[in-house]
């Protein structure tokens, strides 16, 4: 008998598909550690028609595939009836509240595309409402023939120039590949372009200089940032932490050598650990150079105790940090945005749009006590972040595509987006305004 194909609104699943998501990205965090993991799908879309199953996105470099699919081997089935690859490997769960596909992929990959579209539907309620259609259409159709209209229609959205140039955004990239070589030719060589071996060449280079003028006084060294997440372009600077024993020094450096930017970073072990775990407003962007660190030289396993360090913040902590934040940034950015608009200087609104939005993603990172990549990586990040205030989608779709115009459509994405935020913090518990003068 065929398998028919059903829909319902995601707002039926959405409480449940939010819960089991939490619930095993913690534990493929758990057993890999270096993962990036994402909440796909019509049930990570609002407003989507969906069939009621959840799926996660598990990104990692090609060296660590095979042992990452043979990690999730252990917990999940693979699903023999997809599609498998030396990219790209999926796995199901059904004994579920809720079915449950786990989509192993290879970063920059021909497959690592899920976490991009479904970004790309949540900022593009046009085109999920177009997917919704077909959906529509397809209501009680046989579940292949669902399918195959299905991946006509992605194909579609991935090959569109909307798509294309939100993804190219996501990613860091030029709208238009530009040759690297020729635009050298054009301009500065420099910042110089550089391979990943060419990197870890450099970065061996350093680590054995300061092993041997320092050695006895180095408890570890560990490379970190996009290098160290393997997820660096090509003329990404190179970052080094170097920890030190108790009472023991070594200055820091920042400099150009070679065609590479390297930034050695040093401090005490308690110096280091006590900067892990405080909590201010920048904690989502620098807390990933903690957690993602890369050893090069670590015999008492220092960055597994600096990772635990910051994973152990407390939620009081946080709310403090946003009431504060919420005062001195985003409150005092809607009053010069208000300023603005009234005395008619349009020309501001779309730098204090950014900044609007620059804002609420480090208060997102905080409400969810999940840190960023990188600053680079930052809004892309946050939309895969479960808690975050209405509006800032609608923001950030104008930000991400370059369109921050005309001024009055600007203007009510920033409005909106501010009350999103205070509805937002009345449904954390932070109250950030005073009932009577506080001296």
């Amino acid at each position: 008998m065929p398998d028919i194909v059903t829909f319902a609104d995601e707002n039926l699943y959405r409480e449940k598909a939010s819960e089991i998501a939490k619930r095993h990205e913690k534990l493929i965090k758990s057993i890999l550690p270096a993962a990036l993991i994402y909440h796909i799908g019509s049930t990570a879309v609002p407003g989507s028609l969906t069939k009621g199953d959840v799926d996660l996105q598990v990104r990692v470099s090609q060296r660590d595939f095979p042992e990452a699919k043979e990690a999730l081997a252990r917990h999940y089935k693979i699903n023999e009836g997809s599609f498998q690859s030396s990219c790209f490997c999926a796995f199901e769960k059904e004994d579920e509240l809720l079915p449950l596909g786990v989509q192993l992929t290879v970063i920059s990959s021909e497959v690592d595309h899920f976490w991009k579209l479904t970004a790309f539907l949540q900022t593009h309620p046009e085109f999920n409402e177009q997917y919704n259609a077909l959906k529509q259409s397809a209501e009680g159709l046989d579940m292949d023939e669902y399918r195959n209209r299905k991946a006509r229609f992605i194909e579609e959205i991935l090959d569109s120039d909307p798509y294309r140039r939100f993804s190219f955004r996501l990613e860091g990239k030029e709208v238009e590949p530009i040759n690297p070589v020729k635009r050298q030719k054009e301009r500065l060589s420099f910042p110089k372009a550089s391979t990943r071996k060419e990197k870890s060449e450099m970065i061996e280079v350093i680590s054995r200089r300061l092993l041997d003028r320092f050695g006895k006084d180095i408890t570890a060294v560990g490379v970190y940032g996009s290098v160290g997440q393997e997820s660096e372009g090509p003329f990404s600077d190179i970052e080094i932490h170097v920890v030190t024993k108790e009472g023991k020094t070594i200055q820091e450096y920042e400099f150009i050598y070679g065609g590479f930017k390297i930034e050695l970073s040093t401090a005490q072990e308690t110096e280091l650990l006590e900067k892990a775990c405080r909590v201010d407003d920048s904690w989502p962007i620098r807390a990933g150079a903690y957690v993602h660190v890369k050893p090069l030289y670590d015999p008492d396993g220092f960055f597994d105790e600096l990772q635990k360090t910051v994973q152990n913040i407390k939620y009081e902590e946080v709310k403090t940090v946003m009431r504060e934040f919420m005062i001195w940034e985003p409150y005092e950015t809607m009053g010069k945005i208000r300023n603005n608009y009234a005395s008619g200087n349009h020309r501001y609104l779309p730098l204090a749009a950014k900044d609007l939005a620059y804002q609420t993603a480090k208060l997102i990172g905080l409400a969810n006590r999940r840190y960023y990549r990188t600053r680079a990586r930052m809004f892309e990040d946050s939309l895969s972040f479960p808690s975050r205030p209405e509006g800032y989608e609608r923001l950030l779709e104008l930000l991400l595509e370059g369109q921050l115009h005309p001024s009055h459509k600007v203007y009510d994405r920033c409005e909106n987006l501010w009350t999103g935020l205070n509805i937002w913090f009345e449904e954390l518990g932070i109250d950030y305004q005073e009932d009577q003068l506080p001296f």
